[in-house]
C-alpha cells in the first residue's frame, strides 16, 4: 500500500481550478488498488477540520486568515510533520506548505505539481525564490500540466530533467453525455437568454481579463453569462452598468457544478479572455470542449494554447484585445457550421488527451516508480 498525502492550500468546497484538479485526482487515486490518498490543506476559519469520509480523508489546519491569497496557519506545519505518508504530493503555489516541508517536515520523498509561477507578488517572489529553488532541488519529480508551461516558467527550465508532463484530466463522459434533465435545463436557459449565448466560467480576478470581454460585448449581437465570483465582482458589475450592458451581460455567482453542465450545453461557445501567465491552463476550456462547444481564448504561451488549438478546437486572439475578442465571438456566433466543426474536434481532442483516468494512471505510475 502506497500512502500519499496530497498537500495544497485549500480543498473543496473552495472554488478554484487547483481545488477542482485536487478533487478529481484524489477521487481517482482512491479508486486504485494499492493507493491510499489523504488530503492536507488549510481551513478558511479558526478551527481545525477533519473528515474520514470516503473516498479521501481530509484534514484542514486552523487558519488565522489570508495574506496575499495565502493562508496563515500555525497548526499546518505540525500536521504536516505528524502525517504518515510514503509520498508527499505538493501543489504549487503554496509557500506555507513548501516552507513547512523544508523547516519542519520529515525526510520523506515528495513531488510537486507545478500549477503556476508566482506572478502577481513580484517583489515577494524574488525574496522567496532561493527558498523555492531549494524546495525544487529536493523534490523527486515535478509534474507540469503542459509542455508549454515548462518553457514559459522562470523556474522549471533549470529542473527540466526531473519534470514530467502529465496533462490535466476531467470527467469527460459526465459532460459529453448529458442527461435528459440537463438537456431540459439547457433548453430553459436558451429560452431565457436566447440562442446566441456566450459563456465565461471562472473566478472574478484580474488575470482572467473579464473587463476586456465585457468591453467586447458592446459590439457582439448576443448575450454573455459570467459564471463565477471573486474580488472583482463589484468592479465588473459597475462596468456593465456604465457601458449600459445590463440587458446583454449577466453575472451568475452561485451556480453549482451540477448546474454548470446545463449552462455549457445551453451556450454556443466559451470565452477565456485571460491576460497573464497566471492562467497556466484553463480547465474550463476542456469542460466546454467535452460538451462540444468551441472556445475563444487568448494566445498566452501557457497550457491555454496547448488545450485550445487555434483553428482546430476554437479561436485564439491576443491578450487584452477587446476588438479581437468581439470579432472571434461574432465569427463563431454567425458561422454555425464552423462552430459545430470546431466543437466536434474539441470533443474528440478531450476524449483522446484529457481523460481523468489517463491523468490518474500517469500520476499513479510515477508514485510506483518512486517507491520501487
Amino acid at each position: 500500500m502506497i500512502r500519499v498525502l496530497l498537500v495544497n492550500k485549500f480543498s473543496a468546497p473552495h472554488v478554484g481550478g487547483i481545488e477542482r484538479h485536487l478533487d478529481l485526482l484524489s477521487r481517482g487515486l482512491a479508486s486504485r488498488p494499492g493507493i491510499e490518498p489523504r488530503i492536507l490543506t488549510c481551513n478558511q476559519g479558526f478551527s481545525r477540520y477533519s473528515s474520514t469520509d470516503v473516498p479521501c480523508p481530509t484534514s484542514k489546519a486552523a487558519s488565522l486568515g489570508q495574506v496575499l491569497s495565502m493562508p496563515i496557519s500555525l497548526q499546518f506545519p505540525w500536521l504536516l510533520r505528524k502525517a504518515k505518508a510514503d509520498i508527499l504530493h505538493f501543489h504549487h503555489p503554496f509557500p506555507l506548505g513548501e516552507v513547512s516541508q523544508l523547516l519542519m517536515g520529515p525526510h520523506r520523498k515528495y513531488i510537486v505539481t507545478w500549477h503556476s509561477d508566482i506572478i502577481r507578488q513580484r517583489r515577494l517572489a524574488a525574496l522567496y525564490r532561493p527558498i523555492l529553488l531549494r524546495f525544487l532541488r529536493r523534490a523527486e519529480a515535478i509534474i507540469v500540466g503542459s509542455p508549454n508551461y515548462l518553457d514559459v516558467s522562470s523556474y522549471l527550465p533549470a529542473f527540466r530533467e526531473k519534470c514530467r508532463v502529465i496533462p490535466y484530466g476531467i470527467e469527460v463522459d459526465s459532460l459529453s453525455c448529458p442527461s435528459e434533465r440537463v438537456l431540459e435545463e439547457a433548453e430553459g436557459l436558451r429560452s431565457t437568454y436566447g440562442d446566441r449565448l456566450v459563456l465565461f466560467v471562472g473566478r472574478l480576478v484580474r488575470y482572467k481579463g473579464i473587463p476586456y470581454l465585457v468591453e467586447a460585448m458592446k459590439s457582439v449581437e448576443g448575450r454573455l453569462l459570467i459564471i463565477g465570483d471573486g474580488p472583482l465582482l463589484k468592479t465588473i458589475q459597475s462596468q456593465i452598468h456604465t457601458l449600459d450592458l445590463d440587458d446583454k451581460v449577466r453575472i451568475c455567482s452561485h451556480v453549482t457544478d451540477g448546474e454548470l453542465v446545463s449552462y455549457y450545453h445551453a451556450s454556443r461557445l466559451l470565452v477565456l479572455p485571460s491576460i497573464s501567465i497566471n492562467e497556466s491552463f484553463g480547465l474550463v476550456q476542456l469542460e466546454a470542449m467535452a460538451c462540444g462547444k468551441p472556445v475563444v481564448s487568448t494566445s498566452l504561451p501557457t497550457g491555454v494554447t496547448y488545450a485550445n488549438l487555434n483553428g482546430q478546437t476554437g479561436l485564439t486572439v491576443p491578450p487584452g484585445d477587446s476588438p479581437a475578442l468581439a470579432q472571434a465571438i461574432a465569427t463563431l456566433l454567425d458561422d454555425s457550421d464552423l462552430a459545430a466543426r470546431l466543437g466536434a474536434q474539441g470533443r474528440q481532442r478531450v476524449h483522446a488527451e484529457f481523460q481523468v483516468d489517463k491523468m490518474v494512471s500517469s500520476v499513479e505510475a510515477l508514485y510506483r516508480e518512486l517507491v520501487a
